[in-house]
Order: structure tokens, then C-alpha cells, then sequence
């Protein structure tokens, strides 16, 4: 996994979470979660480790992509 994917199996693991939770933080039906609920859901431990991993993964937080979601989904609406 390491030679391969250029990845630790937890750097892995992090990619997979984090695009799991950008899923949900874009989709409507998941609006009345809180953005730690979704990282808690995708199996994050905490806050601090739940954002660090999205910033890192994505380069914005979780609260800027889900509005950047919203803005978008708002925009394609009209």
C-alpha cells in the first residue's frame, strides 16, 4: 500500500473518511447534522483530528466545503 498508493494505510484510511464526510456535508438530507456529527460518523475521534485531516485531504475546512455545497446546490436551484 505504501509503494503503491504513495500512502501510509492510515493516511489511507483518513482519504477514505474525509471523502465520506464530504459526501454528507453535500448532501441535503444530512443538514441537520452537525459537521462533527458527520466527522464522528466517518469515524473520526475527535474534532481536532476530524478537521486536520479534511484540511489536509481537501486544502478547506469541513464548515467552508459545506458552505461552498450549499452555495453551489442554492445557485443550481435557480
Amino acid at each position: 500500500l505504501n509503494q503503491r498508493l504513495g500512502m501510509s494505510f492510515f493516511e489511507y484510511i483518513n482519504r477514505l473518511r474525509v471523502t465520506e464526510s464530504q459526501r454528507c456535508l453535500a448532501d441535503p438530507a444530512f443538514d441537520g447534522q452537525s459537521i462533527l456529527e458527520i466527522g464522528l460518523a466517518a469515524g473520526f475521534n475527535s474534532k481536532a483530528a476530524y478537521n486536520a485531516a479534511f484540511k489536509r485531504f481537501s486544502d478547506t475546512t469541513p464548515s467552508q466545503y459545506r458552505a461552498q455545497a450549499r452555495a453551489n446546490r442554492a445557485a443550481s436551484a435557480k
